[in-house]
């Protein structure tokens, strides 16, 4: 058993690397507003218009995968091929936030054409501009990317703040999603710091299980407010690009680097 595993977490990350770039990755649980004392459960996805892939734990595809609340963090634990990948107990009532941030991973570009729809698609304005004057090859070349995915969870009335949580690209909840129907304040940081004129899609699903995709863009303080619309879930995704760190270049021979933050709530608590 433990062999076969291992043998399914080595397709699945082989299969990831192949084809998720250029889809959005986030965490859905099952119950976005369990009662004190039910387990939270969540899945995690990698698709497009929130349906795709489920993926199960496993650890050699993730560097950091916790759960936060008012009392501090804690990793998610589990085992090899856990389906949902996360499972814990609540230890108190209000807010938690699930934190995913998964190992690199890379893709090769043989056609222009497809980093140029990439680019586009995401908002990546200047990009293209960058890699030429770089003096970057056209074809033949390699990107790693890193996801950063966050959920909220609200246990009981989900009381309390989404926070920062060290992520290199990182979208934070200024509105909690569970003490208002309202519209959804939110915030892109890279390193920390605000991102101004980023690209955030918005993609919303209802009771009826249509989605729609709405495109924003944060303003001079990195900001955004996302309107709820009976929307029973919502993920919001960024992504930036950045020039690879010199070991990660190196190590993965890649020339560019792509991260991407997702955040996913649901609606107001009854």
């Amino acid at each position: 058993m433990p062999t076969m595993r291992l043998l399914l977490a080595a397709g699945i990350l082989l299969g990831t690397a192949v084809h998720a770039q250029a889809h959005e990755f986030w965490i859905e649980p099952l119950d976005f507003t369990p009662e004190p004392g039910v387990a939270i459960a969540a899945q995690t996805h990698v698709g497009q218009m929130l349906k795709g892939d489920t993926y199960s734990y496993i650890p050699a595809s993730f560097v950091r995968f916790d759960i936060a609340d008012s009392e501090g963090v804690r990793p998610v634990e589990g085992t090899i091929g856990d389906r949902p990948a996360l499972r814990v107990d609540p230890l108190v009532e209000g807010l938690h936030i699930a934190v995913y941030q998964s190992t690199p991973s890379t893709l090769r570009y043989r056609k222009a054409e497809k980093f140029a729809a990439f680019v586009a698609k995401e908002g990546l304005d200047g990009t293209l501009e960058a890699h030429a004057e770089r003096g970057l090859p056209a074809v033949d070349f390699r990107e790693a990317y890193t996801r950063f995915a966050k959920a909220l969870v609200a246990v009981g009335a989900g009381a309390g703040e989404d926070r920062a949580l060290g992520l290199r690209l990182e979208l934070i909840a200024l509105t909690n999603p569970y003490e208002s129907d309202g519209p959804v304040a939110a915030e892109v940081r890279f390193e920390g710091a605000p991102l101004a004129d980023v690209q955030v899609a918005a993609f919303r699903r209802d009771e009826e299980g249509t989605v729609t995709r709405t495109l924003f863009h944060t303003d001079a303080k990195g900001r955004v407010t996302v309107p709820r619309e009976n929307a029973a879930m919502t993920l919001l995704s960024a992504v930036h690009m950045v020039e690879p760190k010199p070991d990660l270049a190196e190590r993965r021979n890649v020339v560019w680097h792509s991260l991407w933050a997702s955040l996913t709530y649901g609606a107001e608590s009854d």
